[in-house]
């Protein structure tokens, strides 16, 4: 069994960011990531795209992320109109309004995803587990163990749930 101080479950831009943001900490820390981190893209742009704003882009450069996106997979933007699909209510940004030149910037998820990927590869307090499922996920009062179908098994004293829609660490957890 091997021991971690922070399971984090799902290797999207949360987890990732999680994990780099805790590079620096003495903490011990584990992924584990059903897919491979890193996905080779396509020459046409992704469809899934996040806007970051001016920020997170500061703190993205500041973890050393953000220089590893590819320019072209990567646009400032300068407004932006959000909208709820069921009332009336919508609020809009504009740079200009607020004497900027940009809000921040539109970038392809799986482009972000490679780049946190390339800077937390490189982490001392960082271990990977990818390409695995979790067969069972245990919560105790100060330990949580997980055996994934590799064979191997964890115990941690966090487990951070950041694996999506369909969750198993939120289904494990009994959380609506």
């Amino acid at each position: 069994m091997q021991h971690f101080d922070v399971v984090i479950v799902g290797a999207g831009m949360v987890g990732l960011a999680l994990a780099r943001a805790l590079a620096d900490s003495p903490l011990n820390i584990a992924i584990i990531s059903q897919h491979p981190m890193q996905q080779t893209l396509s020459p046409d742009p992704e469809l899934r795209v996040s806007a970051i704003n001016l920020q997170n882009r500061a703190k993205f450069e500041q973890l050393g992320v953000w220089q590893n996106i590819e320019t072209n997979r990567q646009c400032a933007y300068t407004s932006m109109q959000v909208a709820d699909q069921d009332s009336f209510a919508s609020i809009e940004f504009c740079a200009k309004q607020l004497g900027v030149d940009q809000l921040g910037t539109i970038v392809e998820n799986q482009a972000l995803i490679n780049a946190l990927a390339l800077a937390v590869e490189t982490q001392d307090n960082l271990s990977l587990f990818q390409q695995v499922h979790i067969e069972k996920l245990s919560f105790g009062e100060c330990q949580q163990a997980i055996m994934l179908d590799s064979g191997v098994i964890l115990s941690a004293g966090v487990v951070v749930g950041a694996d999506g829609a369909n969750s198993i660490v939120r289904k494990a957890a009994n959380m609506p």
